[in-house]
């Protein structure tokens, strides 16, 4: 059986549905649909049109969110805090990348130095080694070295 995340005493079924709901697709506005008010809201929040202002004058829902967006957009503490947030998670996740690229690099490296130790235990010249593998001469003779170690 499968659990929600975030509160485990609940049980998911097979009944579950997922709706995405593409903002780059909403043409305007219709009014009387509740949901379309949102997306309406979430896409265009920040610009001061006339759709805007109507949509906040006739869904009372929308108006006090935008009076959050407001208010927290306003509060320079809270600003700061947001802005340090989106920049932790920018460098969390540029790490993440930078460790994935040492390791992919790191694991080439570790496989060239087995084939070349293969190639030295086979009898082929130095040279080749070097050119098959892609590794340097300094670098061959470290596998030689290990190998006889």
């Amino acid at each position: 059986m499968i659990r929600e995340k975030d509160s485990p005493e609940y049980f998911l079924s097979e009944h579950l549905v997922i709706h995405f709901l593409e903002l780059p697709k909403l043409k305007g506005l219709e009014t009387g649909k509740k949901l379309t008010q949102w997306l309406y809201y979430l896409k265009n929040e920040g610009k001061e049109d006339k759709t805007m202002q109507i949509l906040l004058k006739e869904n009372e829902n929308i108006a006090r969110a935008h009076e959050k967006y407001i208010a927290f957009t306003k509060d320079e503490e809270l600003m700061d805090a947001y802005e340090a947030h989106i920049k932790w998670k920018k460098d969390y996740n540029t790490g993440i990348f930078n460790a994935k690229e040492e390791g992919k690099e790191e694991g080439i490296k570790t496989n060239q130095q087995k084939i070349a130790a293969k190639m030295l235990q086979k009898g082929y010249e130095l040279k080749t080694i070097c050119e098959l593998t892609g590794i340097s001469i300094d670098e061959l003779q470290q596998v030689q070295i290990n190998l006889k170690s």
